[in-house]
């Protein structure tokens, strides 16, 4: 059986283009979460637009 995972990303965006860090974590019921994986500066901006960007469906 596969595990289904929720992933949390966390971005505090102050506009600065060489800061933030983005923590990916994944929640655990009744405990804190577990943090997966941290980006900083650039490489953490880029892939925030990356994952927040909304992608237009064409209608069918």
């Amino acid at each position: 059986m596969v595990e289904s995972v929720i992933v949390s990303v966390n971005f505090p965006d102050d506009g600065g283009e060489d800061t933030g860090i983005l923590l990916v974590g994944k929640p655990k019921p009744g405990h804190a979460s577990e943090i997966i994986n941290a980006f900083e500066g650039k490489a953490a901006r880029e892939l925030y637009k990356k994952l927040t960007k909304r992608k237009v469906v064409p209608e069918a």
